[in-house]
Order: C-alpha cells, then structure tokens, then sequence
C-alpha cells in the first residue's frame, strides 16, 4: 500500500504506511470519500461529514486548513470534521501513491502553526 500522512482532529499527525481498504476505513471512522488536491494528491475523509453526522468537537482545523493550501478553499470554507489523511495521486489502475514531498509541506506548515504534534 502507501505511505500516507494521517490528521487526526486532536491536532496530532502520524506519518505510516496503509494496510488495505480496512485500515483506510479505520482511519476516518466509516467510509472513506476522495477529496482531490491541487498537486494531485487525496485526502481521505469520511463520506459522511458533508452530512452534519460530526458535531464541532469533531471539527479538524488542520486538514481544513490543509485542504485550503491545497486548491480546495470551498473545504477550508465549510470545515473538515473527523480524522483524514493524505496519500499521493492514483495510478491508472486505481492505486495510491505515497503522499507527495507538496502536501507533505503543506501538512508540516499548518501543524507548526496551529500546535500540531507529530506522533
């Protein structure tokens, strides 16, 4: 699998290695939705947070902000609720990359401003 950069909604971030559509799943708590970036890469979210299933303890200032930095303001504008993470952009066949060295930075960025802390 790939190597992805996880944002959970306490503002701590781990960078690991994803074992299957499980431990995708397991990640953001359901199931996972797409959400482009403008290098390419996808943050994954839980497709049920554009439905108000979150309530504002839920709220991930980070990965809103990331998704802000990367192309997608409309997200930064509305919030991200849940844990997320990044991987880099899909092959042909369907499969993830390892997160790019352009969000990489954009999640180091935003972490070192809000108090993110990695794990």
């Amino acid at each position: 699998m790939a190597r992805a950069i996880v944002i959970r909604r306490d503002k701590t971030l781990v960078e690991r290695d994803l074992d299957g559509l499980q431990d995708m799943q397991s990640i953001v708590e359901g199931y996972i939705e797409a959400v482009r970036l403008l290098d390419g890469s996808t943050m994954w979210v839980n497709e049920e947070y554009r439905l108000g299933q979150f309530g504002a303890d839920d709220f991930n200032s980070i990965a809103s902000d990331v998704a802000g930095l990367g192309g997608r303001p409309d997200l930064m504008l509305s919030g991200i609720f849940g844990d997320v993470f990044i991987t880099g952009p899909g092959t042909p066949k369907g499969d993830e990359t390892d997160v790019t060295d352009q969000a990489r930075d954009w999640v180091r960025r935003v972490a070192r401003e809000a108090g993110g802390v990695w794990a």
